[in-house]
């Protein structure tokens, strides 16, 4: 079934879940960085199904781009969404960074999260002002 958005765009954003991110090449965590004060968490995934990143693509979406990387953070957990929209201007098929907010430094475990509220683990990340560093690896 075939459906088109009629209402603005940023309604028509979707959450994905963990079988839609393996199906296009899979994800893996990137860069973080911190900018007075507020984290940032630079992930590597393509919506494209053109790119094998962590797992070997089996759809192929022409019609999707990226909309963003949302985060929670949730006590010692932080929790990624990605979530799709149609294609249009100013957007790509690769996901951006999920903005973490103003967090406490510390020892983070990275989840994955479904719509369904199923989770799966990604890796950990350290926050500290010892790493503050544009760029740092997780």
């Amino acid at each position: 079934m075939n459906l088109l958005c009629i209402l603005p765009l940023s309604v028509c954003s979707h959450p994905e879940d963990w079988r839609f991110v393996q199906s296009v090449g899979g994800l893996e965590l990137a860069a973080k960085s911190v900018s007075e004060g507020v984290w940032s968490l630079a992930v590597r995934a393509n919506v494209s199904g053109l790119e094998e990143i962590t797992a070997k693509p089996t759809v192929v979406n022409s019609a999707l781009i990226c909309e963003s990387t949302t985060a929670s953070v949730e006590g010692s957990d932080i929790y990624l969404t990605i979530n799709t929209g149609v294609v249009r201007d100013g957007y790509t098929r690769l996901c951006p960074s999920a903005n973490l907010g103003k967090v406490d430094p510390g020892n983070y475990q990275v989840l994955y999260r479904s719509p369904n509220g199923e989770s799966q683990a990604l890796g950990q990340v350290t926050l500290s002002s010892s790493n503050s560093r544009q760029g740092q690896r997780p």
